[in-house]
């Protein structure tokens, strides 16, 4: 018996060599059905640094199965690495950027921006799309042997708040302290800087209101837009602003009686965009030594 046990090793090996392809069949066939809403599912399930994964180490080029390859610029990646890594051919990568000159910059690519790959039935490089900022998205669609760009604004609907508060200590901290948007201190230091010194003007009791737009996209992001009108109580005194659209495109703020704003001289000729503190009598002179207001 031992002396045929080789042999018996040997057809069994054949046997089931012989028999491969209705082993691997079915895995084939598993393969096979992976469908386009598939893979898209499982790109949109997956967080920035997966997506990018994804699509560094997916196949050379998304076939008819595999149409959308979704990722992110890494750091320290050019975007021509990142695109080989989606499957773009060097060529195409050429074109591509060929095309896009005299809208975007592709040198210029900062980390996580997002972009979608998208190929037709046959496995060729359909179109891209490459985020380019918050509000703006890079179209490059394949039109016969070329390519052609464009910059599309990404849709938003515009919402209108109000929000008012009594300053503390600066109006930057009483933003923060009625959880409203920080920034809209920097807003107002520019609108109303002929007529206050946001560092020696303000108050503690003095007040503010503010009329404001806010750009909201599909996805839940929202954009601080302009100030509409806004009014500060300034030791007293009462100070407006409303924005009104020119015929030359810009816009202006002026008083409620109608007139500007802009004047020659600043009210404070230094420019800032942040004042964290309120007037002091007593501050501690970094060169005298001693407090002083």
């Amino acid at each position: 018996m031992r002396k045929f046990l080789p042999i018996l090793i040997m057809l069994a090996a054949f046997g089931i060599y012989a028999a491969r392809d209705s082993v691997l069949s079915p895995l084939r066939m598993g393969a096979e059905t992976n469908t386009p809403e598939t893979l898209e599912t499982l790109l949109n399930d997956t967080d920035a640094a997966g997506g990018a994964a994804i699509a560094s180490t997916g196949s050379s080029r998304p076939d008819a199965s595999e149409s959308i390859v979704r990722g992110e610029i890494s750091r320290g990646t050019p975007f021509f690495v990142e695109m080989q890594r989606a499957g773009i051919s060097p060529l195409e990568i050429q074109n591509i950027v060929k095309a896009t000159r005299d809208n975007f910059n592709f040198k210029k690519v900062k980390p996580g921006q997002k972009y979608s790959v998208y190929a037709d039935d046959h496995g060729d490089l359909d179109s891209l799309t490459f985020v380019v900022d918050s509000e703006n998205i890079l179209n490059v669609h394949k039109n016969g042997d070329s390519y052609e760009s464009r910059i599309d604004t990404i849709p938003y609907s515009m919402e209108h708040f109000v929000t008012s508060g009594t300053i503390n200590q600066s109006i930057y901290l009483t933003l923060l302290e009625i959880e409203s948007d920080p920034e809209l201190a920097s807003y107002l230091a520019v609108i109303f800087q002929w007529d206050i010194d946001f560092f020696k003007d303000i108050r503690r009791g003095d007040t503010f209101s503010i009329l404001y737009e806010r750009k909201v996209f599909p996805d839940g992001r929202s954009l601080l837009g302009h100030v509409l009108a806004a009014r500060i109580c300034c030791q007293g005194d009462e100070h407006f602003a409303f924005r009104y659209d020119l015929a030359d495109g810009s816009a202006s703020y002026f008083s409620e009686a109608g007139k500007s704003l802009q004047k020659s001289l600043l009210r404070a000729p230094l420019r800032y965009s942040r004042v964290s503190s309120n007037f002091s009598y007593r501050r501690f002179h970094p060169v005298k030594k001693h407090y002083a207001p």
